[in-house]
């Protein structure tokens, strides 16, 4: 069975991670050489047989690895991006400085967001 790098062209673009902690980032492949495959800015070489990096400094939790860049995970790297900054701002608004019908409209819709997550559990047997 061909290995999905197998198929890689230079100019393609892969994902990769350096840490299960982290959203990955986004590469074009630069070279291609029988066994490796070189990416473009950073010259990091994974391989082309199961696409973990070429060498072993790295721990064993958290080797570096490619994936394939596909459409579906374009998407989910968008909307994982628009959570952290939507995260990342409410941790830093100073809502004391807010009036309280600010307030309790917030409140109110973080009330409902709630109501809803906990509707949109499986019901019981």
């Amino acid at each position: 069975m061909e290995y999905w790098t197998q198929k890689l062209k230079v100019g393609d673009k892969v994902a990769y991670y350096f840490s299960n902690h982290y959203p990955p980032k986004i590469a074009t492949v630069e070279r291609l050489t029988k066994t490796q495959i070189i990416l473009a800015k950073e010259p990091i070489r994974f391989r082309r047989d199961n696409g973990y990096i070429v060498g072993n400094n790295h721990s064993s939790w958290s080797k570096p690895y490619i994936e394939e860049y596909t459409e579906e995970l374009a998407v989910k790297l968008h909307e994982q991006m628009k959570r952290n900054k939507a995260l990342y701002y409410l941790r830093n608004f100073d809502f004391k400085e807010q009036p309280t019908d600010i307030l309790c409209k917030i409140v109110e819709v973080l009330k409902d967001a709630n109501s809803k997550s906990e509707n949109s559990e499986l019901p019981k047997p």
